[in-house]
């Protein structure tokens, strides 16, 4: 299973007295995926992963990467992967390329070709001392000593936190490249979009419990109440009100309506053939749309827990 698996929690629980930490957590990550990790701060993003770098030990339940325990054998997993810490700290008075030779060095390895490779790639001086870097070039730095030892598994925290948009863009080209070539990404993030853009599937985390865990494609197929209704209608025409209950209007011209609809398909079916409708398209929520949906769900399902 490790080899089809690299990643796997198996009720995976951190309590830290009465307050929450994460709870019962089930994932298996895919050899070559791009896994998001999705949720607000606060949700149990950071905590998961610093289960699984072994900075942190389970109250319960276990984890395993490359088929290593997370916390019998936590030394042994630091020699496959490769981390990016929420918040990155170097040594101010090294250079980047001393950072970099410094990190290699205490795995005993050579990555001076790759570190030059990613810092070209990412438009970064390795010649600036740490403590002139911008918040920006501590990310990118960070980003190149986490894929320059070319690791079997990358564990990341988000990682495009401080990057100007271009550069977030050399990024994802990065991670996808390294998924094409078999290595398996951990991504945590908030920013619902560059999960959108970059992973193959996604886990959505709230109040320390996962709530989804699918393929972005069959999240969406799943958040069926929701429609992004376009439609022209035919020269005079109007829509009849009042509208079926579910179905709401975003934004209207003379001809041409922006409908969202929340309730079944079947009335929306029904409204529209009763109107001029000339043009049409419906189209799917998108992940922010179906990452709302699941929150409210949660939400409502916890208040009628307690």
């Amino acid at each position: 299973m490790a080899m089809d698996h690299p990643i796997e929690f198996n009720g995976l629980t951190k309590r830290y007295g009465r307050r929450r930490g994460v709870q019962d957590i089930h994932l298996s990550v895919g050899r070559g995926s791009i896994y998001g990790f999705l949720g607000p701060n606060g949700a149990g993003k950071t905590t998961t992963i610093r289960l699984l770098m072994g900075l942190l030990r389970p109250t319960s339940g276990s984890a395993r990467i490359c088929g290593l325990d997370i916390v019998k054998q936590s030394l042994a997993i630091r020699k496959k992967i490769g981390y990016l810490p929420g918040e990155v700290h170097f040594f101010n008075h090294l250079t980047g390329y001393a950072t970099l030779k410094y990190l290699a060095d205490l795995r005993g390895l050579d990555c001076r070709s790759k570190a030059e490779q990613l810092a070209r790639a990412l438009d970064l001086d390795l010649s600036v001392k740490v403590r002139a870097h911008s918040r920006g070039m501590r990310q990118k730095l960070g980003i190149i000593q986490a894929m320059m030892h070319e690791p079997e598994v990358l564990i990341l925290d988000e990682p495009t936190n401080s990057l100007d948009p271009l550069v977030q863009q050399t990024v994802y080209n990065l991670l996808e490249k390294y998924a094409e070539q078999g290595g398996t990404i951990f991504f945590s993030s908030h920013i619902i979009s560059e999960v959108e853009r970059i992973c193959h599937r996604v886990a959505m985390i709230r109040d320390g419990r996962i709530v989804a865990d699918d393929s972005i494609e069959d999240l969406r197929a799943k958040s069926t109440q929701i429609q992004h209704v376009n439609l022209s209608l035919k020269p005079g025409g109007t829509l009849s009100t009042p509208l079926p209950e579910g179905l709401h209007i975003l934004s209207q011209t003379a001809l041409h309506h922006h409908l969202v609809n929340l309730g079944s398909a079947q009335s929306l079916l029904e409204y529209l053939h009763r109107n001029p409708v000339e043009y049409l398209t419906i189209e799917s929520p998108s992940l922010e749309e179906v990452f709302m949906q699941f929150y409210r769900t949660e939400e409502l399902n916890h208040v009628a827990r307690d």
